[in-house]
């Protein structure tokens, strides 16, 4: 979680001593702050009390400092100025609660009024996953794992020698499938 991190370094803590102070094992901690642990309440509030901030405040993500308006052209020029991954991530998370609001309940067509300001939500979404897609580093493979078959490996692109060895140690018995073009789905 990147905001523990984020305050634990303001506190000057290293995650040894903030897992000490929090009675907690450091491992725990550290898959926590990694954000791969499932903590429980009672966890951190440990956590929040030793940072002296509320447990809310753990979770909250800093807001992407995002155009003041932010119509669609400045959204453009802003994200393209932009090369991190998490801060996209925010800027898009700040957009999806009015997105949802004007889409409204499934099943029942979009007001008049709103269907104009929707479009242009979900355009701001689609600058702002465009530019993800531009930073996201391309995969190598996908691997299927298959309950009536044997594993498949999905090379996105002719690999290196290399590449292809790192692979084929990790999956021994799997089945290599030709290299094959992404296409994203929605």
């Amino acid at each position: 979680m990147d905001r523990i991190r984020q305050l634990r370094k303001e506190r000057g803590l290293s995650q040894v001593k903030l897992a000490v102070m929090a009675d907690m094992d450091p491992a725990t901690f550290n898959r926590l702050e990694r954000g791969t642990g499932n903590p429980n309440l009672k966890t951190l509030e440990r956590v929040a009390n030793v940072l002296d901030v509320g447990v809310a405040d753990l979770l909250e993500e800093a807001q992407a400092p995002l155009p003041p308006d932010h119509d669609a052209d400045d959204l453009e020029a802003w994200a393209a100025g932009v090369d991190s991954i998490p801060e996209l991530k925010r800027a898009a998370k700040s957009l999806w609660p009015l997105y949802a609001r004007l889409a409204g309940t499934i099943g029942r067509p979009v007001p008049a009024g709103d269907a104009e300001r929707l479009s242009e939500v979900g355009r701001k979404l689609d600058i702002i996953n465009e530019r993800m897609v531009e930073l996201a580093p391309t995969p190598l493979a996908t691997i299927t794992e298959r309950l009536d078959g044997p594993t498949e490996i999905h090379f996105l692109r002719e690999p290196t020698l290399e590449e292809r060895a790192r692979v084929r140690a990790q999956f021994p018995a799997a089945i290599e499938v030709a290299v094959r073009q992404v296409a994203l789905a929605y």
